[in-house]
């Protein structure tokens, strides 16, 4: 879009040493980035072209320490799905084929037919299946229209593998999960 204009400027507008927000004008139009957007669009072409399934992943903290890389990795390797509320995601008892990061929606956690938790936007499941070969701990139940992004148990080990800090996190929060 910038490119094809005849007038292109960015301005800095700097406090000392720091740009404390900055301003596109393209002629006829003028974006504002507030401070807290500069980092976001730094390196980027404002967003333009930038792939959602990445911008999805980018704001997930389990990933949150990846590079743009790393999350092309990621986003090549998992299924972007979505789900139906009331649609059963995993079963306590079966075996685990898969682990599922939450994007978007709120799903519910169950034991032996009792709520244990819910889990929404940014939360993650089934990595407890995957890394001790043991069957599903609990059922998962959409409450909500929700958004996964789905590795296959082949892609999560490969992933844990090659990413010790995604490893880390992920069996920190299968130990609490089975302690519990």
């Amino acid at each position: 879009m910038c490119e094809s204009v005849p007038f292109f400027l960015p301005i800095g507008l700097r406090t000392a040493s720091t740009i404390s927000a900055s301003v596109l004008s393209t002629g006829t139009s003028l974006l504002y980035l507030p401070p807290d957007g500069i980092p976001r669009a730094r390196g980027r072409s404002m967003g333009m072209t930038r792939n959602p399934k990445i911008a999805l992943l980018a704001g997930v903290p389990l990933f949150a320490h990846c590079s743009k890389r790393d999350l092309e990795e990621i986003a090549a390797i998992a299924d972007e799905i979505d789900f139906p509320a009331g649609r059963t995601l995993t079963r306590e008892g079966q075996n685990g084929r898969e682990f599922v990061v939450l994007a978007d929606g709120i799903v519910d956690v169950e034991r032996d037919g009792e709520r244990v938790n819910t889990l929404g936007p940014g939360d993650f499941f089934g990595e407890i299946s995957l890394v001790t070969g043991r069957p599903r701990t609990a059922t998962v139940t959409t409450r909500s229209p929700a958004r996964a992004f789905v590795l296959s148990a082949p892609a999560f080990r490969s992933l844990i593998q090659r990413a010790p800090r995604i490893r880390t996190s992920v069996l920190a929060a299968a130990a609490l999960r089975l302690s519990e």
